[in-house]
């Protein structure tokens, strides 16, 4: 075993890898774009709801643009660098947390929480990398970088598998159903920062099919059941 692993700072900066992606994950790539569509954007047609999503997107890739030279700047002459990480984390926290009190037909609501959100993972990020010089040498660097990339893929699959297990099969969670499977997958990602833990979460909620002019599948059924 090489000695850079046997770090504890090492191990404790890729751990943060293991978890952060909980958002790209879960809210980014799963639930968001589901939930934004069947439940946060119901008095538009379809074009309009992608259109307001596109929008959502494209104004927090556009502030993360803008604030990227900023915060690229401030992580390498700060000294606080940890206390800036913990403050853009929690940012991303606060707000996916923020999502579950945006009501039904809020899309307003919840294009700018998942902004913010955004801000916040983005923000962790560089943070994190800047920290990276910190804990290893300089000849490490590509192998420590590689092993928290690594432990994040490591971490999200076997979350992901749970939560594909959680909607599959219910019954073994001891939950009374599918939707609550969602429930429970997007309140450990909520809570689970207050104890110190990062975790990344997913869940395969099928195809959508188009039947005419209305749409069916196992995703709009799950979706308009999360309440």
């Amino acid at each position: 075993m090489k000695r850079w692993f046997r770090r504890h700072p090492v191990l404790a900066w890729a751990l943060y890898d293991w978890g952060n992606s909980a958002f790209a994950t879960t809210v980014m790539a799963g639930f968001f774009p589901v939930t934004f569509r069947q439940f946060w954007s119901l008095d538009g047609d379809p074009a309009a709801t992608t259109a307001r999503l596109g929008y959502a997107n494209g104004i927090a890739g556009l502030i993360v643009a803008l604030l990227a030279p900023l915060l690229g700047a401030l992580a390498d002459r700060s000294s606080r660098r940890k206390q800036w990480l913990l403050g853009w984390t929690m940012l991303g926290v606060l707000a996916t947390a923020g999502l579950y009190c945006a009501g039904r037909g809020e899309w307003q609501a919840a294009a700018l929480l998942y902004c913010l959100g955004t801000m916040g993972f983005n923000g962790g990020i560089v943070f994190s990398d800047a920290l990276l010089p910190f804990v290893a040498r300089a000849r490490d660097y590509d192998r420590v970088s590689a092993f928290g990339y690594a432990l994040g893929y490591v971490g999200g699959g076997l979350l992901f598998l749970i939560n594909v297990l959680m909607v599959l099969h219910p019954g073994w969670f001891g939950l009374a159903s599918e939707a609550q499977a969602v429930r429970c997958a997007r309140r450990i990602v909520e809570d689970a920062p207050a104890d110190r833990l990062e975790v990344r979460s997913g869940v395969h909620t099928g195809e959508i099919e188009r039947t005419g002019a209305d749409i069916a599948g196992a995703a709009v059924h799950l979706a308009a059941r999360i309440t």
